[in-house]
């Protein structure tokens, strides 16, 4: 009961997270100018990486660790105890990243942002906006870890904070009936004060679930060691090879920095692009950015596969089903290849509308960008969830690798692509790193763990055979 009510939640909770995102977008798109908006997705995408770098992947560390089986014998003891350790480095660390982030504020803001009134003010949103992000993505897994999966939803992740995000939407909706336009500084005021309120709240449920603990539980001594968790190996093994680990500070800094690496390195090798727009010419830069935000409707679909799908990888691998993992997730990837395919199509024949469905007028000059970027995060889409197959089969290095490789890649010719061919040698050069990368991955998943993620297309020849992919079970 308790695994299909965090289930239940997770899938519940990244449906929020896309559809206020989503939401957002589409609200600041028709209430700000066309530049103000392209200004404030590039505030909260920067921020949205800034926030990761200042979590520093403590709160996924303190998410494995809470629900681990050692800890049952005296859960609440150490419970409070793993939640102390991670709170103390948690605070010292992300205030003092997001102080950095201010600093380098100062100089990259002036770059990043056009009709720039105030470069401290600027600098000042994008310290608050990271320390908060940070701080609402690590309370929220923390949350999970506490097993309050709904408040953990109501957070939000990394892909996205549906209180946040929601709370913005509905002030731009309010403020837009009395004021118009809107300035972006506004708008961007407005996101940071969704996040801060965010933090509030998990800050709050988190100080509750410690001090709330039985006072005789919290008497109980640490617990020795801890168990990492499993690691299923290069051909996806049996999972019984536990490391085990005392989580002293120390300890936990070494642990976190890796994965607050891989999530960093994940986040720039996806969205690094948006922070090459400088290299463009200014009349250039609404409309790719306008581009790059429409594709998370193609996107989106492999968000929902993804997030279904964790818990089948890691329970079909324990028990050895991989004819049947495989047939469940390349039925998945032709479902949402399907759907992301047909919204692929329509950016490309009618750009020009598909931009004034979402956005409304003012963005026209994105329709060519648009069908090169839907292309590439089609190719995204098609590779199914071979990504989350191998972090979850203990290759996640070659993830990383794949993920490191495409970014320096991206650093290195993107800015010759968007100084002599502009928004479309960008969005170009994008699409085919993505669909690369993408591909990679999946032939790595092929070859380390055995399984193949992407679309099958016997199932456009035998439609009614789809559904029995998904319903497919092996025989012992």
């Amino acid at each position: 009961m308790l695994v299909k009510r965090h289930a239940i939640a997770a899938v519940l909770g990244r449906l929020l997270a896309i559809g206020s995102g989503i939401a957002m977008t589409v609200v600041a798109a028709r209430v700000l100018e066309p530049s103000g908006f392209a200004n404030f997705s590039i505030f909260c995408t920067f921020v949205a990486g800034a926030g990761m770098a200042c979590s520093a992947g403590l709160g996924v560390v303190g998410m494995r660790f809470l629900g681990s089986d050692s800890s049952e014998r005296h859960r609440l003891a150490a419970q409070q105890t793993i939640t102390t350790r991670i709170l103390t480095v948690l605070v010292v660390a992300d205030l003092l990243i997001a102080a950095l982030i201010g600093v380098l504020g100062l100089w990259l803001s002036k770059h990043l942002f056009s009709g720039l009134d105030s470069v401290a003010s600027a600098a000042a949103q994008m310290a608050l906006g990271a320390s908060a992000v940070g701080f609402t993505q690590a309370f929220s897994e923390l949350l999970r870890g506490w097993q309050k999966p709904g408040y953990s939803a109501l957070l939000g992740n990394q892909r996205g904070a549906p209180l946040a995000c929601g709370a913005v939407a509905m002030g731009l909706l309010v403020i837009s009936q009395f004021s118009e336009p809107i300035g972006w500084a506004s708008a961007v005021w407005l996101y940071v004060s969704g996040y801060c309120l965010s933090t509030i709240l998990g800050g709050s449920l988190i100080a509750g679930l410690v001090r709330l603990s039985p006072v005789d539980d919290l008497t109980e001594p640490w617990p020795a060691k801890l168990p990492c968790e499993p690691n299923f190996g290069k051909n996806g093994d049996d999972g019984n090879d536990t490391e085990s680990t005392s989580l002293d500070r120390p300890e936990l800094i070494a642990i976190a920095a890796p994965i607050g690496a891989t999530l960093l390195l994940n986040f720039l090798s996806s969205q690094g692009d948006i922070f090459l727009v400088p290299f463009l010419d200014p009349s250039d830069v609404t409309p790719y950015v306008a581009a790059r935000r429409w594709t998370t409707l193609v996107s989106m679909p492999l968000a929902v596969l993804n997030m279904t799908a964790g818990g089948l990888v890691s329970a079909s691998l324990r028990k050895g089903s991989k004819v049947q993992l495989e047939r469940v997730l390349r039925a998945g990837a032709t479902i949402v290849g399907g759907f992301a395919g047909i919204v692929t199509i329509a950016a490309i024949v009618a750009p020009t509308f598909c931009l004034r469905v979402v956005f409304g007028p003012g963005y026209d000059g994105a329709a060519t960008i648009l069908g090169i970027l839907a292309a590439g995060q089609w190719v995204l889409v098609s590779t199914g969830a071979c990504g989350l197959v191998l972090s979850l089969t203990g290759n996640e290095r070659v993830a990383l690798s794949i993920s490191a490789i495409g970014l320096l890649l991206l650093v290195l010719a993107g800015p010759l692509c968007a100084t002599f061919f502009g928004p479309i040698g960008l969005a170009t050069l994008l699409s085919m790193l993505v669909a690369g990368a993408n591909a990679i991955s999946c032939w790595a998943c092929h070859q380390r763990v055995g399984i193949l993620t992407l679309i099958d297309p016997t199932y456009l020849i035998r439609p009614h055979q789809l559904f029995r992919g998904l319903r497919s079970r092996d025989k012992k």
